[in-house]
């Protein structure tokens, strides 16, 4: 047998590790650099930078325990360094770990409450469980698919494991100062990514003005390049120089810089924030985007004039900042189309309205189908013991996705009265569209008439009344 050498790999990783870490990294760091060594001929911007950074290490192979699960393995004590330390994260994950019943096979003393079609044992869980405990049960859905049960991360909402939840369990889930929210207000902002770089740069005071380079660097002139008034520090140039008033004056709003007492940029992004300040019928995120527009505007012109460039006149410098901040506006806002009344899809299309109807015992889902004629193509309602109207309507739409992918159905447009629910579908393949209410009786009716009847499965709209049929009437069971 043939004895292994110290910088022996396996899979492109060392298997080894030594007391040089940087040494032990260096193949990485190599293979890293080789992916984005085209940075400087792209020239590409921070936010750029930061989306190649995310595609490079997104197409690195990595490697996992296949067979075997991660939160079962012991250290042993010919594991290297590198695996003990991975190893010690098990505790971690452990804090915040929590299984997710789906099938629930995995877990006996859940799958006695459940029957054998995959639904809640209604009289069992009401006899074992208070009223509060039972009414909470009830309302977890159980998929109609048998699925394995999976692990979920309780630091955050979608249940995806994240570093910044588990750095804030590791510090005993402190609360967020002021500091940390101005950060989460910048990088959850639906402003474009550019503009979110900016504004950071801006806080942080990171960008490279004349005034800090000088400090630095030997025979660089200090002042501003704009005016030659001042020493060219960020709050200068973008605030104080008479070039930056002239601009916040045309494009602010009539704002007077020298009437603001601002001396950080904290200060400035506060006074930005009151609503006071800022026109009334205007969101904070596009005034902040009107806003960082104005300053890229005035730093895109220091570094022309910087680089010997032929000056821009003011007016053609506030023209421009004008249609940029128009175009980031419209990017930026992602409003949800409001339908006011039911109209037929475009052709070869097929519209799906869903509703629910809800009662002490749970809730009746509905969709109906209906083609670029009006025709009803299909009718679906199911009964689930949900009676929370969210969930119940977010369980509709998702029924109906269904219930069109088992018919074989393309091009669907899907359509519901919760803007709640419409929002959260937004980032989906196959978006959901806002329609009144008013709008929407049809697939309403159905789920009332449902209920009623308990009817539940695929339905013709031949055994329906005529006046279930209609989008803008609702339809009364004493008539």
């Amino acid at each position: 047998m043939r004895r292994m050498k110290k910088d022996a790999t396996y899979l492109g990783l060392p298997l080894f590790r030594s007391l040089n870490r940087s040494k032990d990294l260096h193949l990485l760091t190599e293979r890293v650099l080789q992916r984005v060594k085209s940075w400087k001929s792209r020239l590409l911007s921070k936010a750029g930078r930061a989306c190649l950074i995310q595609a490079v290490g997104s197409s690195m192979a990595t490697y996992y325990i296949k067979g075997g699960n991660f939160l079962d393995i012991e250290s042993r004590g010919s594991d290297s360094g590198m695996w003990k330390a991975v190893l010690q994260a098990q505790s971690i994950l452990q804090k915040g770990l929590c299984r997710a019943i789906d099938a629930s096979h995995g877990v006996s003393w859940v799958s006695q409450f459940i029957l054998p079609n995959n639904r809640w044992n209604v009289d069992m869980v009401r006899d074992w469980f208070s009223h509060s405990d039972a009414h909470a049960i009830l309302n977890v859905d159980l998929p109609e698919e048998d699925k394995e049960d999976f692990w979920i991360w309780l630091g955050e909402n979608n249940g995806n494991f994240s570093i910044r939840s588990t750095c804030k369990l590791l510090k005993g889930g402190i609360p967020e100062n002021d500091g940390i929210e101005i950060w989460k207000l910048i990088w959850h902002s639906p402003l474009h990514s550019r503009l979110k770089f900016l504004w950071w740069h801006l806080l942080r005071d990171a960008l490279p003005t004349k005034g800090k380079l000088a400090t630095i660097l030997e025979g660089i002139s200090d002042s501003c390049i704009l005016c030659n008034e001042a020493t060219e520090s960020s709050l200068h140039l973008f605030w104080f120089c008479p070039f930056a008033k002239a601009l916040w004056f045309q494009l602010g709003w009539s704002i007077r810089t020298e009437l603001v007492n601002v001396q950080s940029w904290m200060q400035w992004t506060e006074w930005f924030k009151m609503d006071s300040n800022r026109p009334s019928s205007m969101s904070f995120s596009d005034f902040m985007a009107h806003t960082l527009c104005i300053v890229e505007g005035i730093w895109n012109e220091r570094n022309r004039r910087l680089v010997g460039e032929k000056e821009m006149d003011i007016l053609r410098v506030k023209d421009m900042i004008r249609l940029k901040t128009i175009d980031h506006i419209m990017v930026s806002s992602k409003a949800v189309p409001e339908i006011l009344s039911w109209a037929p899809p475009p052709s070869s299309w097929l519209c799906c309205n869903s509703d629910v109807a809800i009662s002490s015992s749970g809730s009746v889902l509905a969709a109906v189908f209906r083609d670029e004629w009006s025709n009803i193509i299909a009718i679906k309602t199911s009964m689930t013991n949900v009676n929370d109207p969210l969930l119940a309507e977010a369980l509709a739409v998702c029924m109906a996705a269904t219930e069109a992918t088992s018919m074989g159905l393309n091009n669907i447009i899907f359509q519901s009265d919760n803007l709640n629910v419409v929002n959260e579908f937004q980032d989906q393949a196959s978006p959901v569209f806002n329609i009144k209410i008013q709008c929407n009786f049809m697939a309403h009716n159905i789920a009332k008439w449902a209920t009623c009847y308990k009817v539940s499965g695929r339905t013709s709209s031949d055994a329906l009344p005529a006046a279930l049929l209609d989008d803008l009437i609702e339809w009364n069971p004493g008539l």
